[in-house]
């Protein structure tokens, strides 16, 4: 498989913002299925606040413990507040994520420009005749930018998956009959 050799080799050469990049993609996903998982279940608790009809649904009756258990009572207010939260939580996360693959993927660029200037400062005059100046041109215009995208995008498949995992947690988590039926 050439994708995990390549966020192999990603990783070796950005072993620090390759990991951190992967832990704020996972907030992402887990703020992301959180925001939709509890949306349904916390309207419902709007309608009704009593623990016993929310028993036959799980995540309405975790967040009913838990607003009793700290004391807020359950209100239309209140729950579009916790709903809100969630998903400004989601959209950090999110911003987070994007501004990290854009570092990431300017600083491939930059690394692959700055090879690409030293290898042809290296170069003889022969490497110079032998070769095409557009082509020679194109690989330091082009070629570098399509090599910081594909760092990215590689990142961004990486992140999917884990989103992707987080959802079938959650399929599995609410009802897995009716996850493995739908199949």
């Amino acid at each position: 498989m050439k994708i995990i050799k390549f966020i192999k080799r990603i990783y070796k050469e950005y072993p620090k913002r390759f990991p951190f990049t992967l832990c704020i993609m996972l907030g992402t996903g887990l703020s992301e299925s959180i925001g939709i998982s509890i949306m349904v279940p916390l309207l419902n608790l709007i309608q009704s606040n009593k623990l016993a009809e929310t028993n036959s649904n799980k995540i309405a009756y975790y967040f009913l413990l838990l607003m009793n258990k700290i004391k807020v009572s359950v209100n239309i207010e209140n729950i579009l507040i916790i709903i809100f939260i969630v998903f400004l939580i989601q959209s950090g996360f999110r911003f987070v994520q994007y501004i990290m693959l854009a570092n990431l993927h300017t600083d491939v660029q930059k690394r692959l420009t700055n090879d690409l200037y030293q290898t042809y400062f290296k170069a003889s005059w022969p490497f110079f005749y032998k070769n095409n100046t557009g082509y020679l041109i194109n690989c330091m215009a082009l070629e570098t930018t399509r090599a910081g995208a594909a760092v990215q995008l590689a990142i961004m498949v990486l992140g999917e998956a884990v989103i992707l995992l987080f959802y079938g947690f959650i399929l599995i988590y609410v009802s897995w009959q009716l996850t493995i039926s739908s199949f």
